[in-house]
């Protein structure tokens, strides 16, 4: 089986990382998606929303999805959250399925600066879900420049995003902006439920 692994803060999670999720399924083949919200991301600031209401809020974002599953392994877990602690927990679990991990290409380009990065394809091979903001001749370059004996297992998937970051939403929300188009109308029903992010 062929699983495949997207991370995130969620933060809130929106239709942009839904869109994402589709994409990814559909271009890599997958069987099977694990939608897994980070607890403390090493190259993020402090989570905004508890782990309870991101869990939740992602329930609610990705109920479309068919064959994917949100994953808790990184909640409750001390220290940073690193994507190699997280493969070795999953080839555990999954040890004769195919791991496969989505990046944004933004990411990708710093992946040579990730903790433990070459152990990352001792485990899982690499999708890279391109953007706008780097093109596919800025990811072969740096591939073939620093990370050539891994090209094998790193693929480049061309992806139509909605150009919306939790970020921005956040501060939508705080300015008592729309987010239409942008939050599932079940998730912006959470967040006024709960109160979140000053709404």
């Amino acid at each position: 089986m062929k699983i495949g692994i997207l991370g995130g803060s969620f933060d809130p999670p929106h239709l942009g990382h839904l869109r994402l999720a589709e994409q990814f399924i559909a271009s890599a083949g997958l069987d099977f998606l694990l939608i897994i919200p980070a607890a403390r991301p090493p190259h993020k600031q402090a989570l905004t929303a508890s782990d309870f209401d991101r869990l939740a809020m992602c329930r609610l974002c990705f109920s479309s999805l068919k064959n994917a599953d949100i994953c808790e392994i990184e909640l409750g877990r001390e220290g940073k959250s690193y994507s190699i602690d997280t493969l070795i927990e999953l080839k555990k679990k999954y040890p004769k399925d195919e791991l496969c991990l989505a990046v944004g290409t933004d990411m990708l380009l710093y992946f040579d600066k990730w903790h433990r990065y070459r152990e990352i394809f001792d485990y899982a091979e690499v999708y890279a879900l391109e953007r706008e903001s780097s093109t596919a001749d800025e990811m072969h370059s740096f591939i073939k420049r620093v990370l050539p004996e891994f090209s094998s297992y790193i693929h480049i998937i061309k992806t139509e995003p909605l150009e919306i970051s939790s970020t921005e939403l956040r501060q939508r929300l705080q300015g008592k902006q729309s987010c239409d188009g942008f939050l599932a109308t079940e998730v912006y029903d959470y967040i006024k439920a709960r109160g979140l992010y000053g709404v």
